[in-house]
């Protein structure tokens, strides 16, 4: 399942890169691409600092959404 989640300033993955968030090991959810300033960013996103209003792009089982998507809203 694809989904979205947007990084809120309460958010707990704020200022971290998917890299060192881990979160295809450690939730099953993984970043595919993420939206800033209404530019779609797909390439080396290991290294990509997540911002205030990201909008997130994922995929993973509705199960790891449901048990995870709040390590990212907050």
């Amino acid at each position: 399942k694809v989904e979205t989640l947007l990084v809120n300033k309460e958010s707990p993955v704020l200022g971290k890169t998917p890299k060192e968030l881990d979160l295809a090991d450690e939730t099953g959810i993984q970043i595919v691409a993420i939206s800033r300033n209404n530019e779609l960013i797909s390439h080396r996103l290991s290294d990509v600092c997540l911002e205030e209003d990201d909008i997130i792009y994922c995929i993973a089982q509705e199960s790891d959404f449901l048990s995870s998507s709040e390590l990212i809203t907050g």
